[in-house]
């Protein structure tokens, strides 16, 4: 069964481990203490020692955890990983996410690199889903996938205790998150945003960045380079008729965006695809 996990940076050493490939989610476990180099694939990745400790070093800084603690690192974020003992990772497509209006607003989570240590987080979780995702169980992927969805509300809750300010305009921010998911491909402006959520754009830009962690742009961006590759993953569409359909009015700025975030060019990006293929 093909994987849709794909490694895009970085040609990263990584000790042996034990996987299963499954169509939405992949889990593997490191047995030994090793590094990663500096990489990103399509996928959302949540790593979890189990015995002793791991680093995380991305956008955000490095993370050091604990056994059983939990780091979740988007879809396309560079990151790097130093393991002293056996650690477990798990990579689930997100691309769901954002066709749901109730599961978009976890989507916010999904802005950058963030660490749930173990006492926040339900008993057995990660023996949970191993045990789950080993089963045979023709439902046992859809169950792990649910999980996964209760660790992204976990980490929604966390994010928002850190950020206790954001939470009286949390309503309105996630408005406009949904607004972007659902108009990407159009023009969308700084000063459009800012009036349809009530405040003006200084302080709309800066409770943006506070909630998504990350700027306007950046996440818009991301958003329709998401789009941008699942079009060129999923379909026979041009790179240029990705490029129009997800947004971008010039093939030059499409390009470089496109590159930025994936690592590759669009035509190699769709090479690669068209390789794996065959």
């Amino acid at each position: 069964r093909r994987n849709m996990v794909k490694c895009r940076k970085g040609g990263a050493h990584m000790p042996e481990d034990r996987s299963i490939g499954r169509k939405a989610v992949l889990l593997r476990e490191y047995a030994d203490r090793g590094d990663t180099a500096e990489h990103c694939h399509s996928a959302v990745e949540i790593a979890s020692p189990l015995r002793g400790t791991l680093t995380a070093v991305c956008s955000r800084g490095e993370f050091t955890l604990n056994e059983n603690d939990l780091i979740l690192i988007p879809a396309d974020e560079p990151h790097a990983l130093s393991s002293e003992g056996a650690y477990v990772v798990i990579q689930c497509d997100d691309t769901a996410l954002s066709g749901n209006s109730a599961l978009s607003e976890l989507m916010t989570v999904l802005s950058g690199p963030f660490m749930v240590s173990a006492q926040d987080l339900p008993g057995g979780f990660i023996g949970e889903i191993r045990a789950l995702y080993e089963s045979s169980s023709p439902a046992a992927e859809a169950r792990v996938y649910i999980k996964l969805l209760e660790l992204l509300a976990v980490f929604a809750e966390r994010q928002t205790a850190y950020e206790p300010h954001i939470e009286k305009n949390s309503a309105k921010l996630r408005l406009a998150l949904n607004y972007i998911d659902k108009n990407y491909m159009y023009d969308i402006s700084l000063d459009e945003l800012a009036n349809a959520s009530g405040y003006c754009k200084f302080h709309f830009s800066r409770l943006f960045r506070k909630f998504s962690g990350t700027s306007l742009s950046d996440y818009l961006n991301r958003r329709r380079i998401r789009e941008a590759a699942l079009l060129l993953e999923k379909t026979d569409m041009t790179v240029t008729d990705a490029a129009m359909k997800s947004g971008f009015s010039s093939i030059t700025t499409f390009n470089r965006v496109f590159k930025s975030i994936q690592g590759c060019t669009p035509s190699e990006f769709k090479k690669r695809i068209n390789n794996r293929n065959y």
